[in-house]
């Protein structure tokens, strides 16, 4: 059950949209969230999001990932180098 989906604009050492959706599974949520930087040189980022229990509060080290920008899909950073 997708428990919400927030789109708003960030702002900090770069600025761009930020989109985060996550399910409900009971004990814990699931989901991604989506950065896409204003600076059309710099790609999109991707990371995905688990948590170990329901609290409305939580704080975790996530691996970030690009979204190639041919195909909208998370990649690896050696994959776009040449972009």
């Amino acid at each position: 059950m997708l428990n919400g989906q927030w789109i708003g604009r960030y702002t900090g050492t770069n600025s761009g949209l930020l989109v985060v959706e996550l399910d409900d599974l009971g004990s814990h949520y699931e989901g991604i969230a989506c950065a896409y930087d204003n600076e059309q040189s710099s790609p999109g980022t991707f990371v995905s999001i688990k948590t170990v229990d329901k609290a409305t509060k939580f704080q975790q080290r996530m691996e970030l990932y690009p979204i190639d920008p041919r195909s909208g899909e998370p990649t690896t950073w050696k994959a776009i180098a040449s972009l």
